[in-house]
């Protein structure tokens, strides 16, 4: 009993060192653990607050060339809500220019033949398929068609194989929808001789069109009947998708429509969001026609058929397409499986507009070549070529748009070599047996017909997997090609090293400038930048060097804004009435450079001063 309580009052007492040490450890992992939490916890805050940070420093120290600091700090205060999680989310990256339209790739490249042999074997497996009856595709490469060729039986519909026949290049398809985009360039090329604008209203054309006034006399805004053709053109009018009149006269149909939109409401509101619509198309198609007899009565009895011929298709050389059919159309007519000769033949009358139109893969290249992959467009301008190409009502998927007829997919970035997500302007159809495609990849200048019959109503996929086979052996091309355009060193003379210039396409795939000295000074210092983008104004050889503003252009949350609102920001003189400071030109020498290349020089109009290419 002793002994326990001797042991139980037997203490070890730790002496001022030993206290001190297991205090301070105990302090330090305390310390220690606080801090993991706080850095686990607000570690977002931190990394934002230290960004801001160094964006006020830079902003401070900013030369003010190309552009003045700002005044305030309160630029950046909104940075902290809008800066994203990830570094990556809003890059930019501008195109490389599109040279194949002035450089065109044909099959006799390598590179460019094996491509084909594989679309070719692709083709071939597809056509094998029961849900396929005929298959006809073309791949357009500037004005350069690479390849086309047919695939199965032409007349599925017939028994004996010897009568079904063959599929080519001039069998013709009903293209379905794929009409609506001839009615648009019918629409872009009347505008062009002052008929029609694309702000006119419907009314102007049918006065007698009403939408809904015999559900309210008084329509709201939301059902202003204000509708415009440009409206019916980009699926922005909210009208109804489809009034069935297959089986009534082309009078009998306009009038009915127009009676039975009195008892309609608007499915959304103009604008609201893209509503496809057939009955949209007929509307436009049948506007057109009265736009041309107003504007000369002596054409009232002018067909659909004979204004389309005369004003789009003759001109491109497209004789086998057209709204009615022909001899030569029925004789090269595909007819899918399970389809009479009849149906294939149906007539469309007053909706012909919306989607009855008969082509082949030739003449729809035509219309590739001749009309979007040329730099000599026929029909339409260039300015109004660009002004066809572009979105205008983005869809919440962050993939696809809609356009003026467009059905625009922006690609996955793994389609492209570069991580790129380029646009494709697609406009498909289907009616029965019939499923088509036209495609136009304007960074690429590449363009796909997919035509086919069958049950198989997704000719779209046809013309991804010829695109995962072409893309990236044209996209490669394309580097290759601006390479040798415009990579290397130039100087302003051989032995004058005040002014030089190297331009190069980057990991990225971008052109850039990664040393910049005009008159001794070097830009890219005074920018605090290591290199900039050449941005392409679509002029041949002519950029503009992507300044944005130093103290946001590593801000991920701004992604390309810095820069195309900051173009032409700075010019030289005393009033800014010289050459803009962004302006960078090449222009060919007209001799070889010291290693046999095409002589090239560098422009820079600002300071007048031009660099020929050493290496």
């Amino acid at each position: 009993m002793a002994n326990e309580k001797d042991r139980a009052s037997f203490k070890v007492v730790p002496g001022p060192i030993s206290r001190r040490c297991f205090s301070l450890a105990k302090f330090l992992t305390i310390g220690l653990t606080c801090t993991l939490v706080i850095l686990v916890l607000f570690r977002y805050e931190i990394e934002r607050a230290a960004q801001v940070a160094r964006a006020a420093q830079a902003a401070r120290a900013d030369p003010g060339f190309p552009f003045p600091k700002p005044k305030s700090k309160e630029i950046y205060k909104y940075q902290l809500d809008l800066l994203p999680k990830s570094k990556e989310i809003y890059k930019c990256q501008p195109p490389l220019p599109s040279l194949f339209t002035q450089f065109p790739l044909t099959v006799a490249d390598p590179d460019i033949r094996r491509a084909v042999i594989k679309i070719d074997a692709l083709l071939a497996r597809h056509a094998k398929r029961d849900d396929v009856d005929a298959l006809s595709v073309s791949v357009v490469l500037g004005e350069k068609v690479l390849f086309a060729k047919g695939y199965g039986v032409k007349k599925a519909n017939e028994t004996d194989i010897g009568i079904g026949g063959t599929v080519n290049q001039d069998t013709v398809f009903r293209i379905a929808s794929i009409t609506k985009l001839f009615v648009t360039l019918q629409l872009l090329v009347l505008r062009d001789q002052g008929l029609v604008g694309l702000d006119d209203e419907l009314k102007k054309f049918y006065p007698e069109f009403e939408i809904g006034t015999a559900l309210d006399p008084h329509p709201d805004d939301d059902d202003d009947p204000r509708i415009t053709l440009g409206s019916l053109a980009s699926y922005l009018s909210g009208l109804p998708r489809d009034m069935n009149t297959f089986t009534l006269s082309k009078a009998e149909a306009e009038a009915y429509v127009l009676e039975r939109l009195k008892h309609e409401r608007l499915v959304v509101p103009p604008y609201t969001f893209p509503v496809y619509s057939n009955l949209g198309f007929s509307l436009l198609g049948n506007a057109l026609r009265r736009a041309v007899i107003m504007a000369n009565p002596l054409r009232a009895k002018a067909t659909l058929a004979e204004l389309l011929r005369e004003e789009v298709l003759a001109p491109l050389n497209m004789s086998l397409s057209g709204y009615e059919i022909t001899e030569a159309i029925r004789e090269n007519l595909a007819v899918p499986h399970g389809e009479s000769s009849a149906e294939a033949e149906l007539d469309f009358g007053w909706q012909s507009p919306a989607g009855a139109m008969y082509s082949t893969s030739r003449d729809l290249s035509h219309l590739l070549s001749r009309v979007f992959l040329t730099n000599r467009p026929q029909l339409l301008s260039r300015r109004v070529l660009r002004e066809w190409l572009r979105p205008l009502a983005p869809l919440p998927d962050s993939r696809t748009e809609v356009g003026l007829v467009w059905e625009i997919t922006k690609l996955h970035p793994s389609y492209s070599l570069t991580g790129r997500e380029p646009r494709l302007y697609s406009k498909g159809g289907n009616f029965g047996g019939y499923h088509s495609d036209l495609t136009v990849h304007p960074e690429l200048s590449l363009g796909f017909v997919t035509l086919m019959t069958g049950y198989d109503p997704d000719s779209s996929y046809v013309m991804h997997k010829v695109l995962e086979i072409i893309g990236p052996v044209v996209e490669k091309k394309l580097v290759k090609k601006v390479r040798e355009r415009y990579e290397g060193e130039y100087l302003a003379g051989e032995k004058n090293e005040k002014s030089s210039i190297k331009v190069k396409v980057g990991s990225d795939g971008v052109l850039v400038v990664d040393r910049l000295v005009i008159n001794g000074t070097n830009l890219l210092s005074l920018i605090r930048s290591d290199q900039l983008a050449l941005w392409s104004t679509g002029r041949l050889d002519e950029f503009r060097l992507a300044f944005g503003r130093s103290y946001l252009n590593s801000q991920p949350a701004i992604g390309c804004e810095p820069y195309w609102v900051t173009f032409d920001g700075i010019r030289a003189g005393d009033k800014m009435d010289g050459q803009a400071y962004d302006l960078l030109q090449f222009e060919p020498t007209g001799k070889k450079d010291r290693l046999g290349r095409t002589g090239v020089r560098v422009v820079y109009p600002a300071l007048d001063v031009k660099l020929d290419r050493i290496s």
